[in-house]
C-alpha cells in the first residue's frame, strides 16, 4: 500500500485505512457489529480504551466482544512492542480475539509470537493489488450523491410552545436516559438512516435540486424529546422537516486494495477504492467484496468519506462488475 496517496485531504491517511479495515471487517463478519475508532472499557478498572475497530456480537446485555483491531500507518513493519501493548489492550478490555494490520507488514519477532498465540491473534496486511482478481476485471463505479443543502425544523410541543426560535443544529433537546443533548438535525438525519421519517415527500424543484418533507413523531411514538428552557421543561410532540438537496451522478475511478492475513495465501477479502470530486473537493468511496468457495461475489455495503465543508451527505453507488451488483446504500 505504500504507493497509494491519502484518497482525500479532508481525512489523514491514518484514518482512512482505519476506516477501511472496518469496511473489510463488516465483510468477513456477517451479522457483527463492527464500528470504528471506539472507546471500551478496561474489564477491571473501567479505564476506557480507544479501539481503532470493534467487533460485537449478540445484543446488549448478552453482547460480546468479538475482536478488536489495531491499525499501524508507518513505513516500517510493526514491531514487538506496538504487538505487546495490542496483546494488553485486547485482554484489559475482554475481546475474544485481536486483529492486527500493519501497512508493511510485521517482524520475524511477531510473526512468532502470533503464531504462539493461535487462533487469538490475526496479522493482516492491506495491500494495493497487483491486478484484480477475475470478478473486478471490469470494473465501473458509478456514484450518485444526495447533498443536503440546508434543512428547516419546526417542532410541535405538546402543551404550550417556549418562546423564541432555535436553530436546527443547536444541541439543546433531551432524550431522557441520553445523557449528550441533541440537536433537531441530527434526530432528522437519524429517522431517515433508521426509517422513522413519516409522511415523507419529494418536491423537484428542477432538474439538479428537491425539497424533502416529511415529519418525526416523538410522544406518540413512545421516545419523549424535551426541551428545558428558562427553567421550564416542555414535551415536543412532532417535528416537520424540509430539506434542500442537490442530485450529483459521476463515474468514479477506482484502485483495488486487497485483505490479506500472514500465513494464508490470497486474499480474505478486496475493497475497491472510488476517486470522485465535489464541486473542485474530493472524496472516496470504498466497495468490499469478497469470493466464495462456490465461485460466486459476496458484495458488502458501500461506504462514503465526508465531503470538506459538507455537513451531510447521503450516497448510493452502482457497480458494474462481470456480474450484475445490486444498489448498495451507506449504513
Amino acid at each position: 500500500m505504500s504507493n497509494i496517496s491519502t484518497p482525500s485531504p479532508a481525512e489523514p491517511r491514518w484514518r482512512f485505512i482505519e476506516r477501511t479495515v472496518a469496511v473489510l471487517e463488516r465483510m468477513l463478519a456477517p451479522g457483527a457489529l463492527v464500528l470504528h475508532d471506539q472507546a471500551i472499557p478496561e474489564a477491571s478498572t473501567g479505564i476506557m480504551r480507544q479501539c481503532d475497530v470493534a467487533v460485537w456480537y449478540g445484543v446488549p446485555p448478552r453482547q460480546t466482544l468479538a475482536a478488536i483491531a489495531e491499525v499501524q500507518d508507518r513505513g516500517e513493519k510493526a514491531g514487538l512492542q506496538d504487538f505487546d501493548a495490542w496483546c494488553v489492550k485486547r485482554e484489559k478490555v475482554g475481546a475474544q480475539r485481536l486483529i492486527c494490520v500493519s501497512r508493511e507488514g510485521f517482524t520475524s519477532d511477531v510473526q512468532k509470537s502470533a503464531a504462539a498465540a493461535g487462533d487469538i491473534v490475526s496479522l493482516m496486511t492491506l495491500c494495493e493489488a497487483g491486478q484484480r482478481p477475475p470478478f473486478l476485471a471490469a470494473t465501473e463505479i458509478a456514484s450518485h450523491l444526495q447533498v443536503l443543502h440546508y434543512r428547516d425544523a419546526k417542532a410541535m410541543f405538546r402543551d404550550a410552545a417556549p418562546a423564541g426560535n432555535f436553530l436546527v443544529n443547536a444541541e439543546i433537546f433531551e432524550i431522557p436516559g441520553n445523557l449528550k443533548k441533541v440537536s433537531l438535525d441530527s434526530l432528522a438525519s437519524f429517522a431517515l438512516r433508521r426509517g422513522y421519517a413519516k409522511d415523507i415527500q419529494r418536491h423537484q424543484v428542477d432538474d439538479v435540486f428537491h425539497d424533502l418533507t416529511y415529519k418525526v413523531p416523538f410522544c406518540a411514538a413512545g421516545q419523549p424529546l424535551l426541551l428545558n428552557h428558562e427553567g421550564r421543561t416542555y414535551f415536543v410532540e412532532e417535528v416537520f422537516f424540509s430539506d434542500r438537496i442537490e442530485e450529483v451522478h459521476q463515474g468514479l475511478q477506482s484502485v483495488p486494495l486487497a485483505y490479506e492475513q500472514t500465513g494464508i495465501n490470497g486474499a480474505l477479502a478486496w475493497v475497491l477504492l472510488g476517486k470522485g470530486f465535489y464541486r473542485g473537493k474530493e472524496f472516496y468511496t470504498q466497495h468490499s467484496f469478497r469470493q466464495l468457495p462456490n465461485g460466486r461475489v459476496q458484495v458488502g455495503r458501500s461506504t462514503m468519506s465526508k465531503i470538506e465543508g459538507m455537513r451531510n451527505t447521503e450516497f448510493f453507488s452502482e457497480v458494474v462488475t462481470s456480474a450484475p451488483v445490486p444498489r448498495q446504500p451507506t449504513p
